[in-house]
């Protein structure tokens, strides 16, 4: 899925953003930080499922949609923007999300402890820069 794509679909899916993150993470076996954000672990369960389970794939392309979208939306109210999505082209991919998230949280004993948006947030503002 490109980001583009990503961008035109989530635009409804953000204002239910904030509730479908608590779902994703209750129904991952993973589950959710300590602080209830969506793990790490989490989004890779997601990810490693979702080719075999059709409600894991709703789930993780409903969290990064809304986990997507609002980075693009908080990043137009700043005075300076830093993720332009539509400025940049490429694509973001599973694999590329497990090799960040495993290098960001390398201790598999962790990854339910850490929160996966601001890492997702991150890899965002790298691979989308606003030139």
């Amino acid at each position: 899925m490109t980001i583009r794509r990503t961008v035109i679909a989530g635009l409804l899916l953000v204002v239910a953003g904030g509730f479908a993150l608590a779902d994703v993470a209750r129904a991952q076996d993973a589950g959710m930080t300590p602080d209830g954000q969506v793990s790490v672990a989490a989004v890779l369960d997601g990810i490693e499922q979702s080719p075999r389970s059709q409600e894991a794939n709703m789930m993780l392309n409903t969290y990064l949609i809304a986990a997507i979208e609002g980075a693009i939306a908080m990043s137009k109210r700043l005075p300076t923007p830093v993720l332009c999505p539509e400025q940049s082209s490429g694509e973001l991919d599973g694999a590329m999300l497990v090799a960040h998230f495993t290098r960001a949280v390398p201790d598999p004993r962790m990854r339910d402890q850490v929160a996966a948006t601001p890492l997702l947030v991150g890899l965002l503002t790298e691979k989308f820069p606003c030139r």
